[in-house]
């Protein structure tokens, strides 16, 4: 699985949302950035943009049938 980078301007972290950026690598959560994505960032990362879209990391959807 390739490392990637979602940006969203409502990510839930601590009970709020904000601007941030979640970093995944080889599928798992390695760090969470509040604020936008720098110029670095971009250059080094593949960065999905996701705009308004709610980011809930770490949340596992149990729902089943």
């Amino acid at each position: 699985m390739p490392d990637i980078a979602i940006h969203s301007m409502r990510v839930l972290i601590a009970r709020k949302l904000v601007e941030a950026t979640v970093f995944m690598k080889g599928g798992v959560i390695s760090d969470v950035v509040e604020g936008a994505v720098s110029e670095g960032v971009a250059r080094e990362w593949k960065v999905e943009d996701v705009g308004n879209l709610v980011v809930m990391p770490g949340l596992i959807d149990s729902h089943v049938h």
